[in-house]
């Protein structure tokens, strides 16, 4: 939806205006009425103004004055005239000043409408023209594959009209979403996901939704029968990278692939459970998991925060309460699932520390193993030595694993800075609790994680203003602000000058 602006003298054309005319319909929202030019000009500075409708005679400054200033605000500022004098010098001179129209009072409200209708669709061709543009095409992508993991968008057909408006083209059939993670190489990551995003098209139609340090979330639409076949064989030729894909059920509706992510990536986590594996579906993983064997939200909030905070009897005692609380349940299984659980929760907390290597690996399946072959008593009391090892090494390595938290989560602001990120989303990226999370950034970085994030976005916004080519309103959308106005607000707040004015000064 536009803004607009209507500016005149008389509170009568205002109100009348602001009544009669259909705004929401035409797609506009009337952000303010305005009864002088000096007024509007506040406006317009304060707020990122699409089309102002105005007077042309006022007692403070002529329409066509009004014309030359919102001009120099905004140079794509849509204005439209609207006068009671029907003289041909004023129209010449406001169209020679860039104004879209020039119309007569008493208002022709139907003229007026078509005319609106006609600037609408302007906009939105110069907004499909901007898109054009590879950088802001590129961040706004990111931006959108963010949003459809957050679940944004509700239905599929939302997510495929703004893809459609990103010239992006989903196929309608079934799809699945691959999590895909490799070990540490001496390759960049960019250069590791080239290698195995270009061979996977063979697979079908892929998208790559996001990607971090090690691990890589695609979106893929098959066009192969046995695709964990392909992917196995694939896996082979990428020995060196030790690469491990977990892979959702398949879905229609696109609205799905939050839950699909979630999906691959707590089969990605089982890796642990067989060495010579590299492919896990989840379809296939799940069934070793009963329902009941699964931890809770809750739990898993409590034993993260736990362990943040170096609480080991207490990390303890709350294992052996779920523990108890698990084998009580009335199936055979039920000890086994929530001791598998639990080490698999515990090693994706250590592997997100420390990383994984050869003998992390080998110690946690000979756990598995024990799991699988001992009685209740004799796993009890391994998966607590287990604990106890995982406690002390996260303790000798404290100030190194409290670095490690900020930098990847200062890694990630840096990478995710155009999307909306909460203390919430950061700590989960992280896996530690959000108040552990908070108090540790400001204690490691001198900052809290709200003010790094700005800072990272006015950087950007600045290294974007001298992008002549993007307007300043994409700039805002391109580094994460939603509200064009509070952009406004925060770039100078920070530097002083609005981002108009932060742009003229580097091009003077």
């Amino acid at each position: 939806m536009y803004q607009i602006v209507v500016v005149d003298d008389k509170k009568s054309i205002r109100e009348g205006l602001k009544k009669h005319v259909p705004w929401e319909k035409l797609g506009y929202e009337l952000i303010e009425t305005a009864s002088s030019a000096q007024e509007a000009i506040q406006l317009i500075e304060t707020n990122c103004v699409d089309v102002l409708l105005t007077d042309i005679v006022m007692p403070d400054m002529t329409g066509l004055e009004l014309i030359y200033f919102a001009k120099l605000i905004n140079p794509d500022i849509k204005v439209v005239i609207l006068s009671a004098y029907d003289r041909f010098d004023y129209a010449q001179k406001a169209i020679q000043l860039g104004a879209y129209c020039y119309l007569t009072k008493p208002v022709d409200l139907a003229e007026l409408q078509k005319e609106l209708l006609a600037i609408k669709q302007l906009l939105n061709d110069e907004a499909a023209a901007r898109r054009q543009n590879k950088l802001f095409m590129d961040v706004a992508r990111e931006q959108f594959f963010s949003q459809v993991l957050s679940q944004h968008w509700k239905s599929d057909q939302e997510i495929r009209d703004r893809a459609a408006q990103l010239q992006l083209s989903f196929q309608t059939g079934k799809f699945v979403i691959l999590a895909a993670e490799v070990s540490p190489t001496q390759l960049s990551a960019p250069m590791i996901w080239e290698q195995i995003l270009d061979p996977l098209k063979q697979a079908g139609e892929l998208f790559c939704l996001e990607t971090k340090e090690k691990s890589i979330a695609i979106l893929l639409f098959p066009k192969i029968g046995n695709l964990e076949e392909f992917l196995c064989e694939f896996c082979d030729t990428l020995k060196d990278e030790k690469l491990s894909i977990g892979i959702s059920n398949p879905y229609l509706d696109l609205s799905m692939i939050s839950l699909a992510c979630q999906e691959a990536q707590k089969a990605l986590e089982y890796r642990v459970m067989g060495k010579e594996s590299t492919v896990f579906f989840y379809d296939k993983i799940i069934p070793l998991f009963q329902k009941s064997g699964e931890l809770s939200s809750k739990d898993e909030e409590k034993l993260i925060q736990r362990l943040s905070e170096g609480k080991q009897e207490s990390f303890k005692q709350h294992v052996r309460q779920i523990i108890k609380e698990k084998t009580a349940q009335a199936y055979p299984d039920a000890p086994n699932d929530i001791y598998l659980t639990l080490i698999c929760f515990l090693n994706h907390y250590m592997e997100r520390s420390f990383g994984m290597i050869e003998q992390d690996l080998e110690e946690v399946q000979q756990l598995i193993r024990n799991v699988m072959s001992s009685s209740l008593e004799q796993t009890t009391q391994k998966l607590m030595e287990y604990i106890d090892h995982c406690f002390s090494r996260l303790q000798s390595d404290n100030r190194k694993v409290s670095n490690q938290i900020v930098e990847r989560a200062m890694a990630y602001i840096r990478e995710h800075y155009s999307e909306d990120i909460t203390l919430n989303k950061l700590s989960q990226e992280v896996f530690v609790n959000p108040m552990y999370l908070s108090r540790l950034f400001k204690e490691k970085a001198g900052v809290s994680y709200i003010d790094y994030l700005t800072e990272v976005r006015i950087w950007n916004a600045k290294q974007l203003l001298n992008n002549l080519s993007l307007r300043i309103y994409d700039i805002s959308e391109m580094v994460g602000y939603e509200s064009r106005k509070h952009f406004g607000k925060i770039f100078k707040e920070h530097t002083g000058l609005s981002p108009k004015e932060y742009r003229n000064s580097i091009s003077e």
